[in-house]
């Protein structure tokens, strides 16, 4: 056995070890990455120089964003000038509104996201975690914006309340046992 420049190699011709030909090519130096072989490679280039097509979208990236924000405005502005009449009829209807019972309205709606964080909240007491009504609330109107704003967000507003519920859950593991049986009973 040889040492050859940090590696191990058999140069004798045992069938147990290496051959001479591989021990050999593993002694032979190695070229650098940075320094290719001035014959292998003539048509490659660098791997720091961007490929032309890089180049040229890095140049027209500043005026093609200047392009589509103006083809963004125009069809907002186009959108806006074509349903005029429903923009009219929306404006009539803000300016005959019965703020008491747009206050009452809000009202109930806080009501309601307050007794459904009261729920959830009971459910967790349940399994044995304790968390304020302040949380509850904010993790509920949460993921009912997620559920009611986003494409998919029946999918990702119960990811995101799990997500946030065991942030805030014990350490310890759950109890083993019937805990549904006790999530009816508020304490």
């Amino acid at each position: 056995m040889t040492d050859l420049k940090g590696k191990t190699a058999l140069v004798t011709g045992s069938t147990s070890g290496i051959g001479r030909a591989a021990a050999m090519a593993l002694a032979a130096p190695r070229r650098s990455p940075s320094r290719p072989c001035s014959d292998a490679g003539a048509g490659r280039r660098s791997m720091t120089t961007p490929k032309p097509w890089r180049a040229r979208l890095g140049q027209a990236w500043p005026v093609a964003k200047y392009v589509i924000g103006l083809a963004l405005a125009t069809l907002a502005f186009e959108q806006l000038v074509g349903h005029k009449s429903e923009l009219t009829e929306a404006t009539l209807a803000l300016s005959r509104l019965r703020w008491g019972w747009v206050l009452l309205g809000v009202a109930a709606e806080a009501g309601s996201f307050l007794a459904f964080a009261q729920v959830q909240r009971s459910l967790l007491r349940a399994g044995r975690a304790d968390v304020a009504i302040g949380p509850m609330v904010v993790i509920t109107l949460a993921a009912n914006s997620i559920t009611n704003s986003l494409p998919a967000g029946s999918v990702i507003a119960p990811v995101y309340s799990f997500r946030q519920f065991r942030r805030r859950a014990p350490t310890r593991p759950w109890p083993a046992g019937p805990w549904w049986r006790r999530s009816w009973r508020c304490r």
